[in-house]
């Protein structure tokens, strides 16, 4: 009379240890395009599987990150360099909205490879297309509100590279491998007028031996050229680098 008990409970049993599988992530290729990258995600119930496949828009590459908060645990980003309109300069506040068009969000590399990748494709651009031998390109991140004091004297925290500058949740990047990655001697922090360098850009040189390229500098949010060097084209921002969550599609 015990048996159908019995039964009953190791049915149970093995219903909840279905349920409680863990979830899997494949991945698929490198920072490639995202029509040849892509990332599924299976996730196991009682008596269903589900399959969902990441994938990002044509023209976005695939940059695979380790699954945390900032990506929403896909491990997944797609990012996109984005020229200036007519091979102008801008200012990093059109950057931000240069990406909007492109339905993205300014954002920033995570790691190394990323950085390179990045850094190889502008200077592809910069030097065959600008014919340009330096410039940067604007990426994520504002100064924290105690840095954006027009006194001479800023507090501690702003001499501390990894806490002076913050990145937007828009950004779905991880700024700890950034803040490692600073121009020497920045941020600066410096000040005109009624304005003062609170935004950041990647500079981009045509050489890989000049010191600071692939690096992040503060800048001016507003401005398009520095002013104090108006002709200094390492400042001129030729391009923003965007950020795009990838698609989700159920495949079973």
């Amino acid at each position: 009379m015990n048996h159908p008990f019995l039964l009953l409970l190791i049915s149970c049993t093995i219903s909840v240890q279905a349920m409680f599988k863990p979830i899997r992530h494949v991945y698929y290729g490198g920072g490639d395009n995202c029509e040849e990258s892509k990332t599924t995600t299976t996730t196991s119930g009682a008596s269903t599987t589900m399959k969902w496949e990441y994938s990002c828009e044509p023209g976005w590459k695939t940059f695979q990150r380790t699954p945390s908060v900032y990506n929403d645990n896909t491990g997944i980003w797609c990012v996109k360099f984005v020229p200036a309109p007519s091979k102008k300069n801008i200012s990093i506040n059109e950057a931000e909205t240069l990406c909007k068009e492109n339905n993205g969000e300014l954002t920033a590399f995570e790691n190394e490879n990323e950085r390179s990748e990045i850094l190889v494709e502008a200077q592809k651009y910069m030097i065959n297309e600008l014919e340009r031998s330096s410039g940067a390109i604007a990426i994520a991140g504002k100064s924290v509100a105690e840095c954006k004091s027009m006194t001479s004297k800023l507090p501690e925290i702003c001499s501390d590279n990894t806490k002076a500058y913050t990145l937007p949740e828009s950004s779905k990047t991880n700024p700890q491998f950034l803040w490692e990655n600073w121009v020497t001697n920045e941020p600066s922090f410096n000040k005109w007028t009624y304005d003062i360098e609170e935004c950041l850009q990647m500079f981009i040189f045509a050489s890989n031996t000049t010191g600071g390229n692939g690096k992040i500098n503060d800048f001016y949010c507003r401005f398009e050229t520095s002013p104090s060097e108006v002709k200094n084209q390492r400042y001129w921002n030729f391009g923003a680098l965007c950020g795009q969550a990838p698609g989700i599609e159920s495949t079973g």
